[in-house]
This record gives structure tokens, C-alpha cells and sequence, in this order.
């Protein structure tokens, strides 16, 4: 199993950015499997590839949004099924009909696969993932739906300034805007003036202001 925790940046692009991917000595150009990462649909997907066809996909009905963490959790067995979970729930499942790719042997982390075949649609590697990954774990047996529930809970996002792109003394995070952080739970907001944060992530967090209580 695969586990780890995203943040997609704002980017022109957000299309076909893996988070993590298993391969080999020739590189993700040529080789590659048991990938996580944003499909071309911008859905957040689970990708492997057998030893031989088909592959399979187990790909979230929910569209990734930038500025938003998200617990994502890949599984997989040979002849088996491969699962994705987001958030500590299993959002999607796919049939493996032969065995797992056995040739991988290393990982790389944000460099998007593909096979280096113009006549295919694919130039290379398409680029790399822009944002944060944190907590990433890679196991080597298939995690049970209560034990990722279990990590999903267990997870702490990263504080509001962290992953904050930095726009001169300012940072800005896109549903947040402009601020600027002191570094002792106090942050001045562009619109907002003075504000004291509590929490650390756009679903749970609050702010305490002298002039609005």
C-alpha cells in the first residue's frame, strides 16, 4: 500500500501530476506502476500497471482542488482489486486480472510517467506535481480500511502559512488571500487587519478579531 498526504498548488496545469510512482532503473519514461497522483480529469486517481494488460484505474469522483489537503491511500493485490481511498474513505475500486509489475525496484515522487513516444501523446515526463506532500509511507502489504482510517485520523495538516506562496513580505493562499504571519498564532490580513488563527486547515479552522468578536 501507498499512503501520504497532497496539497495541489495553483497551476496552469493541473492535469496529469503523479504523487508518487514505482519503477526502475529506465525511469518513469519507459517503466512504471503502482502510481498515485491527478488524472487527466483532474480526479485524483490510483494507476497500476500488471505484468500484463490491461492496466487498471481506480479513480475519485471528486475533481482535486488547489489549496486543499487531501489523505490519500492506494492498495492493491495481483488477481485481485486495487483500491483508492481519499480522506480516510474508499471512494473507488478496479480489477487486477494478472500479477503485479514484479520489475520495479525504486520510487520517484512528482515526476509525472509516460512513454516517451510523441505518436502516443506522451512527451516525456509531462512535468512535475506543484504543491506540498507530507507523511508519505509505503508498505508492503495491503492496508486494511480500518487501519487507513485509522492514519487519516491520526494525520495534522500542515498550519495555515505552510504551503502559503510567498508574494513579497505577503503570503497568499488562494481562499484565504493576502497575509502575513508572526509566527505566534497572530497573522495581519490584508482585509482584515489583526487576527488571532486557531486550527490550521480551510474545513476547521477560526479566527478571533478585536473588532469583530
Amino acid at each position: 500500500g501507498v499512503a501520504g498526504a497532497v496539497l495541489p498548488h495553483p497551476v496552469d496545469d493541473l492535469q496529469r501530476r503523479s504523487f508518487i510512482t514505482r519503477t526502475s532503473a529506465s525511469g518513469p519514461g519507459s517503466e512504471w506502476s503502482h502510481q498515485i497522483g491527478v488524472a487527466l480529469s483532474n480526479q485524483l486517481e490510483h494507476f497500476v500497471f500488471p505484468s500484463t494488460y490491461p492496466e487498471a484505474r481506480a479513480g475519485s469522483p471528486t475533481v482535486a482542488q488547489t489549496g486543499t489537503w487531501y489523505h490519500v491511500v492506494g492498495t492493491a493485490a495481483g488477481s485481485g482489486l486495487i483500491f483508492l481511498y481519499v480522506n480516510g474513505t474508499q471512494v473507488s475500486t478496479a480489477a487486477v486480472h494478472n500479477a503485479l509489475w514484479a520489475g520495479g525496484d525504486r520510487w520517484t515522487i512528482g515526476i509525472e510517467a509516460g512513454f516517451d513516444n510523441p505518436g502516443e501523446g506522451y512527451f516525456g515526463y509531462r512535468g512535475y506535481f506543484s504543491g506540498l506532500m507530507d507523511d508519505l509511507r509505503i508498505y508492503d502489504r495491503v492496508l486494511s480500511s480500518a487501519e487507513i482510517l485509522q492514519l487519516y485520523e491520526a494525520f495534522q495538516p500542515l498550519p495555515l502559512w505552510v504551503g502559503a506562496i510567498d508574494v513579497g513580505a505577503w503570503k497568499w493562499r488562494n481562499w484565504f488571500g493576502y497575509f502575513k504571519d508572526y509566527g505566534n498564532g497572530w497573522i495581519y490580513h490584508a482585509e482584515h487587519g489583526w487576527l488571532f488563527c486557531v486550527g490550521s486547515v480551510q474545513s476547521d479552522i477560526w479566527f478571533w478579531s478585536s473588532s469583530m468578536g
